[in-house]
């Protein structure tokens, strides 16, 4: 009679892999933690979309990552590969959607992301389709699939919803005027303000350090700070501070390739001022 094998690692519904997709799956709430503590620093990969650019902002001591469907050429065949590394280095991440599909951040959610970013959300209406989209019941209707990654978790699939992160972008004047309503919508875990965008619908588009674009936000502070996270992208790291006084504290520092084009820059300056 054949000896017992001893149980593979992971094997079983409470193994150790099992335990460490559900670990991944429950980032988002690092996130939520951390920023009641302090700033949280992410930033978007747009142009680089390589495991190795997930590695680097890693290593950077980055807190969550975003990948970009909105300004990227690459598509959500991309994502599984990109959000296993990141959940390989624990690193949260999320998925900027390029539109408030349905169908599609369906297809980012079910990849294993911890969160989606939607942007140009404008009114209640349009936050409350997202959160049915992105939440399973009761709060949405989110579909139930029992996929690999979520086929033997040692919890309810269900009960990784309180983990996903849901932020809405305020980019227009409209969200500004109804971010307090956007923001008590059931589900809703923050707002982010694109100030490119918002710049572009002041009329003065680029000028992000414009004192108009800081007076919008800061009507967007006033009107729905207590209700979640408030986010920003800040475009030159020497002003997060700046932001995190306004309490923008869930900040999106910078992007891949522009990173990149900064630290290259550096390396020639540096190498020619040597030679």
């Amino acid at each position: 009679m054949p000896a017992t094998r001893p149980p593979r690692r992971g094997e079983g519904p409470h193994g150790e892999a099992s335990a460490r997709l559900d670990e991944a799956l429950g980032l988002g709430h690092a996130v939520l933690d951390l920023y009641k503590q302090r700033t949280v620093l992410g930033t978007f990969l747009i142009e680089l979309p390589a495991k190795a650019t997930i590695k680097a902002l890693a290593l950077a001591g980055f807190d969550f990552a975003i990948l970009d469907l909105e300004h990227s050429s690459f598509g959500v065949e991309s994502l599984p590969a990109l959000i296993s590394e990141a959940h390989l280095l624990r690193l949260p991440v999320l998925v900027r959607v390029s539109s408030h599909d349905a169908g599609l951040i369906t297809k980012v959610l079910d990849a294993g992301a911890n969160g989606i970013m939607a942007p140009h959300v404008s009114t209640a209406r349009q936050a409350k389709a997202i959160i049915e989209a992105a939440r399973y019941a009761p709060l949405g209707e989110r579909g139930l699939a029992p996929l690999i990654g979520f086929a033997e978790l040692p919890r309810p699939q269900v009960a990784v919803d309180p983990d996903i992160l849901v932020v809405v972008q305020i980019e227009g004047s409209e969200g500004v005027a109804n971010c307090a309503e956007i923001a008590a919508v059931p589900g809703v875990s923050g707002l982010f303000v694109g100030p490119y965008d918002l710049s572009q619908a002041l009329g003065i588009p680029g000028d992000v350090e414009n004192p108009r674009v800081a007076e919008a936000a800061a009507q967007v502070a006033d009107r729905a700070g207590a209700a979640g996270m408030l986010g920003v992208y800040v475009h030159d790291p020497r002003r997060s501070a700046v932001w995190a006084q306004r309490g923008f504290r869930l900040q999106c520092v910078s992007f891949d390739s522009r990173m990149l084009l900064a630290g290259a820059r550096e390396a020639v300056a540096n190498a020619r001022a040597g030679g």
